[in-house]
């Protein structure tokens, strides 16, 4: 119960838009969708890891978005039945729930004393 009032709080923008709206601003949020695309080509065998396009005619620019890799395997997975601006936001939905789950998990250990299952 508390989980769903939470993501419903947290991505109240996006449901209220549609999912047309990502996070930050518009043009952080192509750019985020621009790396991400890039791993989900590069994980349909069409890309070259080490080089995105958005920073073309530059190669070898892994460097830059590193990070994103973990985003792009969920990422690809939701890009499978969605477009890319959708599969953007259940890629984060996916994250803050993974994040919320351990949060609690770490909680009810701490301060509970006890583990999931009870």
């Amino acid at each position: 119960m508390f989980y769903a009032f939470s993501v419903v709080l947290f991505f109240w923008p996006s449901i209220v838009s549609g999912f047309d709206l990502g996070f930050g601003d518009r043009a952080d949020g192509i750019i985020e969708i621009s790396i991400l695309e890039h791993w989900h080509n590069v994980f349909r065998g069409e890309a070259d890891w080490t080089t995105t396009a958005y920073f073309y005619p530059y190669t070898d620019t892994l460097g830059y978005n590193d990070g994103y890799f973990l985003y792009g395997v969920i990422y690809s997975f939701w890009r499978a039945f969605a477009d890319p601006f959708h599969a953007d936001v259940l890629n984060i939905v996916t994250f803050k729930t993974i994040g919320f789950l351990r949060h609690m998990y770490w909680s009810r250990a701490r301060w509970l004393g006890g583990v999931f299952p009870p």
